[in-house]
């Protein structure tokens, strides 16, 4: 992930090459999603990326990826970097790909996510869970803003 984040945020890096990393980042995090360092590097190299510019319609395979990483049992600062990059690539999908998205139930398990959080700290002592229900909570905002059918 080193080498692919130099790639990513070199000066003089193509922009196929950018788009090669970026293709086999989001590759790595669909097969290996139960290896947290791993997505949370990965997750750490796409952040603000600006994945829609170099690949065009990868961003919905990617947020699929993230979603999945979702539904497995991922440790808070995995789930951090996860909401994080869901929250920041809503704001380039569609509304129809948003409810296209929603079929994969990312709004149902998010919601479990913050539940259990919040079981876990009630009193929102601990900063770990409140740092990823925050991000949670704007990841879902992000998903239903201007997309009411996604809550549906």
């Amino acid at each position: 992930t080193a080498a692919m984040y130099w790639c990513l945020r070199g000066g003089e890096t193509t922009t196929e090459l950018k788009r090669k990393a970026i293709w086999t980042l989001v590759d790595i995090m669909s097969r290996y999603h139960e290896y947290d360092r791993l997505v949370q590097n990965c997750c750490l190299c796409l952040y603000s990326t600006q994945i829609m510019e170099h690949t065009g319609f990868v961003l919905t395979k990617f947020v699929a990826v993230l979603v999945s990483v979702l539904h497995s049992k991922s440790p808070l600062n995995v789930l951090l970097y996860v909401f994080a990059e869901l929250s920041y690539s809503m704001w380039s999908l569609s509304a129809s790909k948003k409810i296209q998205l929603s079929e994969m139930k990312p709004i149902e398990k998010t919601l479990d996510i913050l539940r259990y959080l919040n079981n876990l700290d009630p009193l929102g002592q601990q900063q770990n869970p409140l740092k990823v229900m925050e991000v949670g909570w704007s990841f879902l905002c992000n998903m239903t803003d201007s997309c009411p059918e996604s809550c549906k």
